[in-house]
């Protein structure tokens, strides 16, 4: 409970990207800029942006590992825990939308406070959304998402990921992905 929002973004660039001239908004209020000067996303790399970068790392305590990254941000836009809008603007124009809702999360939770969703597969426009899992503390702001799927360039194999995994709707290991390498398409 109490818990600051933050809304965390990936670089899916192999270069690194500055935050400025970028915006987020909700779908309703004013875009807010996220940056005044200068701060850049490493490549591939995740930064969580917050209003109170200290308080969410009482929170969680995975942030604070040493490959954490949480930016402090000046403003940000209001989102509710039940369900709204994140959008991602490169001076005017948006770069990137998302609508989320409670109903998203794992089943059995028996509340949402504080429980972030993530993309499975961070750099796929298309991947699913989870809920982080509990070994985190439900949510991992400002690095690598604790449900994930990573590819590998691998010919003519097939690949599970995860090898064992469990579809009890824990949050843990729920899905499994299927990756078939064929030499013949490459």
């Amino acid at each position: 409970e109490n818990c600051p929002s933050f809304v965390e973004i990936f670089n899916p660039q192999n270069f690194a990207v500055s935050l400025n001239n970028w915006k987020i908004g909700n779908g309703k209020d004013v875009l807010i800029d996220v940056q005044n000067h200068h701060h850049f996303i490493e490549p591939f790399g995740v930064l969580a942006l917050s209003l109170q970068p200290k308080t969410i790392k009482q929170f969680y305590p995975e942030s604070h590992a040493q490959n954490t990254h949480i930016h402090r941000t000046k403003k940000m836009p209001y989102f509710t825990q039940a369900e709204g809008d994140v959008e991602w603007f490169y001076k005017t124009e948006r770069k990137d939308h998302f609508s989320y809702s409670e109903e998203m999360h794992a089943e059995g939770l028996e509340n949402y406070e504080g429980k972030s969703l993530e993309k499975i597969s961070p750099s796929d426009a298309h991947s699913l959304w989870i809920t982080a899992t509990s070994q985190v503390g439900y949510a991992t702001p400002g690095y690598q998402n604790s449900q994930r799927y990573t590819t590998h360039d691998t010919i003519d194999t097939w690949t599970l990921s995860p090898i064992c995994f469990s579809p009890n709707g824990d949050g843990k290991d729920d899905f499994v992905q299927i990756q078939w390498n064929n030499a013949l398409s490459s």
